[in-house]
């Protein structure tokens, strides 16, 4: 059975996150028995079942055995994950509570709202990459169209009367949609 390219990246990826997520503890770990002495928070800015959250509790999954410590996945959603990104920026500074985000938070929302109450820059900083996406476009069989192309002409010809969904102002399929529009 021949799989698809993408599907082949995405499955060499993730075999490769594993082997990050399983392999950078035990390199960790040989160096401190220190850390960790408690269990570690894992604070997530989306609900359960979204990318963050998934890796999250994969990344949760792996280090658990792996130091022997419990690590918790903590869903804070809403607010394009700002209150999320907050309440990691207010806990001590230990390493014992973990921000699991997506860009919103960190990357976007500085630059879309005047005050938040963090510092994207100065309260956080980064550890590693988890994953990454890609994004898909589909419809609703009822709109009747096939192709991009067509979907422009259908929009065109009815301002306004195409909604779409994302995850909120700021996050990725939010300012995905937002492009595609402009464009």
């Amino acid at each position: 059975m021949s799989l698809p390219n993408e599907r082949r990246r995405f499955i060499a990826s993730t075999l490769a996150s594993l082997g990050a997520i399983t392999g950078l503890p035990q390199t960790v770990s040989a160096q401190t028995n220190a850390y960790p002495s408690k269990p570690v928070k894992i604070v997530v800015g989306s609900p359960p079942g979204g990318p963050s959250d998934f890796l999250a509790r994969l990344m949760a999954d792996g280090f658990g055995p792996i130091f022997n410590q419990s690590f918790v996945v903590e869903n804070r959603p809403g607010a394009s994950g700002m209150p999320a990104a907050d309440g990691v920026a207010k806990a001590p500074a230990d390493g014992y509570t973990l921000l699991a985000s997506g860009p919103a938070s960190i990357a976007v929302t500085p630059h879309l709202y005047p005050r938040i109450a963090y510092d994207a820059l100065a309260d956080f900083k980064p550890v590693s990459l988890l994953g990454a996406g890609a994004f898909v476009l589909v419809v609703h069989p009822s709109l009747n169209v096939g192709s991009v192309r067509e979907l422009i002409d259908a929009a065109k010809a009815k301002p306004g009367g195409i909604a779409y969904g994302s995850g909120g102002n700021g996050s990725s399929g939010h300012l995905c949609t937002e492009l595609f529009s402009s464009l």
